[in-house]
């Protein structure tokens, strides 16, 4: 089996190959004998399975079943962010089986905002209210889901660590990672303000691609991204798209 280099875009991936079966070379010592290569086997088909899950079938040219060399083409769509393990697999008319595997890389799509929370407009960007009013620490989150994101994470600070001043950086005193797409999370063991000097506690909804990299934060007054262009690093995020794709 000779793989092409995988072709990716966006959530899909397709590669063309070819495969040829092996002939037993002939040994005839007469120097009267034609040395023709031996074989009785014929191509069958081919099988692509991802991440090893169910095999599947690859679109094969015309004429492959019964030939000795043919080639194949195969599509994945909707593969998620990250490294892919890709085996392929040939038969033949005996039922001998030969298989080949390559790894891909997916990459990250740039995740689409989360709507501004001051922006007008029903629904609101954001909602917030207790989810139960005799549980502390519990919060039911809601917003404005209408744009697909892949994955939203919830970063937090007390007011003693907003910025003093428009453009500066934000400290960090927790996450919550991994909220998913709804549009509503529970936020369980959220923080209590009093225990901040200025009974405060802030909090942003960030977009995510579901790997390493996180949406914009939001503008600030002066329409300058909150927290500049730098990761939280919360939640294992390391990058920081503030492009805003998508919606």
């Amino acid at each position: 089996i000779q793989l092409d280099s995988p072709v990716l875009s966006a959530n899909q991936m397709s590669i063309s190959g070819q495969t040829q079966v092996q002939a037993v070379p002939n040994l005839n010592p007469s120097s009267q004998a034609y040395a023709c290569p031996i074989t009785l086997a014929r191509l069958q088909g081919v099988q692509v399975r991802i991440d090893g899950g169910t095999w599947a079938n690859a679109t094969t040219e015309a004429g492959f079943t019964g030939s000795q060399t043919g080639t194949f083409t195969y599509t994945a769509n909707g593969l998620a962010p990250g490294t892919h393990t890709m085996d392929v697999q040939t038969t033949d008319t005996l039922g001998q089986v030969q298989t080949s595997t390559t790894t891909f890389t997916v990459a990250a799509s740039d995740p689409p905002p989360i709507p501004n929370g001051a922006r007008a407009g029903s629904p609101a960007g954001y909602r917030a209210m207790l989810a139960d009013a005799s549980v502390q620490g519990t919060v039911q989150l809601s917003w404005d889901a209408s744009c697909p994101v892949a994955n939203t994470n919830l970063y937090w600070g007390y007011g003693a660590g907003l910025p003093t001043q428009l453009g500066g950086s934000y400290t960090l005193s927790g996450s919550a990672c991994g909220m998913g797409n709804t549009g509503s999370y529970t936020w369980n063991g959220s923080p209590d303000p009093a225990s901040d000097p200025s009974r405060l506690v802030w909090w942003v909804i960030v977009a995510t691609d579901g790997v390493h990299t996180e949406g914009s934060w939001g503008t600030d007054s002066s329409g300058a991204e909150r927290n500049g262009t730098q990761a939280s690093g919360q939640c294992g995020f390391t990058e920081k798209n503030t492009a805003n794709p998508g919606c």
